[in-house]
């Protein structure tokens, strides 16, 4: 268990810090796996930073997606693993 603090902590960080600051250093396929049924803009501007990434709407899931859809997420990952194996050859 995290101590309340600590959750602050991990909390804050994800409101606060731009992930798009570390687009520049990833190097490996990406997978982005957007849920709801509006727009994302954050996705989008990831689509188009990443170099090497991919991108799967599904408009009837929510933030727990590999809840909701497993086997979805399951193929996902499945397929961006042999995306990255592939890019190593």
């Amino acid at each position: 268990r995290l101590a309340r603090e600590h959750h602050r902590s991990i909390l804050y960080s994800l409101w606060a810090d731009d992930p798009a600051d570390q687009y520049p250093a990833i190097t490996v396929p990406v997978h982005l796996m957007v849920a709801g049924t509006t727009a994302s803009p954050d996705a989008e501007r990831a689509h188009r930073a990443l170099p090497d990434a991919t991108v799967s709407w599904h408009p009837e899931a929510h933030h727990d997606i590999h809840l909701q859809q497993p086997q979805v997420v399951v193929q996902h990952l499945l397929e961006l693993a042999t995306r990255v194996r592939e890019s190593r050859s």
